[in-house]
């Protein structure tokens, strides 16, 4: 639009008179791996070696996935490690680092309840 010098109405109007594209994986609701199944079948290539494309795309990534943990997990416990070593006040030390704690005593027995008021006499039964 600003290239060219039209205004934007003009421009507006030509998209919406657009039909919708076909490729467009939020119109047919597709998701990237049935796009590309349904792509290298119109090339030619077979269901059996899509379905082994995909296989192996999916083992991969996850081969990726678990490298990528474990090797943050080595770096977490380096960096634990760097933090023991130069700010121990910073750390959590280990449970088995102190010894367990002494038995709590018993608590002791409770004191007797004070006697409460005195009772009243009853009042007198009504003859009959």
């Amino acid at each position: 639009m600003a290239e060219t010098g039209e205004p934007y109405s003009v421009a507006r109007r030509a998209v919406a008179a657009e039909p919708a594209g076909a490729e467009d994986p939020v119109v047919t609701g597709m998701t990237p791996e049935e796009q590309y199944a349904r792509e290298a079948e119109a090339a030619g290539v077979s269901a059996a070696e899509i379905r082994a494309q995909e296989a192996a795309f999916r083992a991969q990534e996850s081969a990726d996935q678990a490298e990528e943990r474990a090797g943050l997990a080595h770096e977490g416990s380096g960096l634990i490690d760097h933090l023991r070593h130069w700010r121990p006040d910073l750390t959590r030390a280990r449970s088995d680092d102190f010894p367990a704690p002494p038995p709590v005593p018993p608590l002791p027995p409770l004191p007797p309840l004070p006697p409460g008021p005195p009772r009243l006499p009853r009042p007198p039964r009504p003859p009959r």
